[in-house]
C-alpha cells in the first residue's frame, strides 16, 4: 500500500502548501482519496506530481471542517462519497464558520454520497473507522467548537482509515478532534489486529503539556514502528514526537509505503 500527500501545511521542492489536508491511497485494488484541503489545490498538486486521479472511485472525508473538506467542491470525478452523517453539519468557531461551504445535497448532485455512524471495510483489508467511541481519560474533554444552535461541538463526525498490512496495521487521521489513541483503539477493535505498524496524519496537539505526553505514552507503550505526524500537531508538540520516536513531519509531496 502506498499514501501520497496532496495537501499539507508543508510542502517539497516546487509544490504549494496550505491549511489542510489530502491524501491517496493506493492498494492492489484500487485507490482511495482521503480529505480534499481547503482549495483546489490537491488537484493542482496531483497534476504537478504526476499522480493521476482519473480513476479514484471512492473519497473518504474525516470530518466536516472547511480545511478537510471545502476541496471537495472542485471534485468532478464523480465515485463515492464516505463520512458521518454530522459531516455537512453547521458548526462555528466563535463568530467564524468552520463548517463546509455546499450542502449534502450539492454534492450528492455530482456523487453518490454514502454516510455512516458504523465502521464499513470499504475494500479488502481497508476499513472506514465510523464513529470513534471516546475512552481515554486526557482526549476530546474540551472543545472550542459550538453546533448552530450554540451547544458544544465534540466533532463526533471526526473519523479515520485503518489498513492491514504484512507489517500491522496503519491508522490514517485527518485531525483526530475524537483523539489520535481513541482512533488507535478504535482501528485495533474494528480489524481485530494489535500489532500497530504506523501512526499518520493530524492528530491535533498543540505544546507539550499533560495530553501530548499521555499521548506519546499511549503510543510508546503499543511500540508502533513508524509515527508521522504533521497538519494540525503544532511545533512544539512535534518536536516531542521527535524527541520520543524520532519522528518527522510529513508534508506535500511525501510518498509513505506500508
Amino acid at each position: 500500500m502506498k499514501l501520497t500527500v496532496l495537501v499539507d501545511n508543508h510542502a517539497k521542492g516546487k509544490l504549494q502548501a496550505e491549511w489542510g489536508l489530502s491524501m491517496l491511497l493506493e492498494t492492489g485494488n484500487g485507490k482511495t482519496l482521503f480529505d480534499f484541503g481547503s482549495s483546489d489545490l490537491y488537484l493542482k498538486n496531483a497534476v504537478n506530481m504526476g499522480v493521476d486521479l482519473k480513476d479514484v472511485k471512492r473519497c473518504v472525508l474525516s470530518h466536516g471542517h472547511w480545511d478537510h473538506g471545502t476541496g471537495l467542491a472542485f471534485w468532478d470525478k464523480g465515485g463515492e462519497l464516505i463520512c458521518h452523517p454530522e459531516a455537512f453539519s453547521e458548526r462555528y468557531r466563535k463568530n467564524k464558520v468552520l463548517g463546509l461551504p455546499f450542502s449534502k445535497d450539492e454534492i450528492a448532485s455530482k456523487m453518490s454520497v454514502k454516510m455512516s455512524v458504523e465502521p464499513l471495510e470499504i475494500e479488502k483489508n481497508v476499513f472506514y473507522l465510523g464513529e470513534i467511541p471516546r475512552r481515554t481519560d486526557f482526549e476530546s474533554k474540551y472543545t472550542p467548537f459550538s453546533k448552530a444552535d450554540g451547544t458544544d461541538d465534540f466533532v463526533m463526525d471526526d473519523t479515520g482509515l485503518a489498513m492491514v498490512t504484512q507489517k500491522g496495521l496503519t491508522v490514517l487521521s485527518g485531525c483526530a478532534h475524537s483523539g489520535i489513541c481513541n482512533m488507535v483503539e478504535r482501528a485495533m477493535e474494528v480489524t481485530g489486529v494489535e500489532k500497530i505498524h504506523s501512526v499518520l496524519g493530524g492528530f491535533h496537539l498543540k505544546g507539550n503539556g499533560e495530553r501530548t505526553m499521555k499521548t506519546i505514552e499511549y503510543l510508546k507503550n503499543i511500540g508502533p514502528d513508524y509515527i508521522s505526524t504533521s497538519h494540525c500537531t503544532d511545533f512544539e508538540a512535534l518536536a516531542a514526537f521527535y524527541e520520543t520516536f524520532g519522528s518527522i513531519p510529513f508534508g506535500v509531496g511525501d510518498v509513505i509505503e506500508f
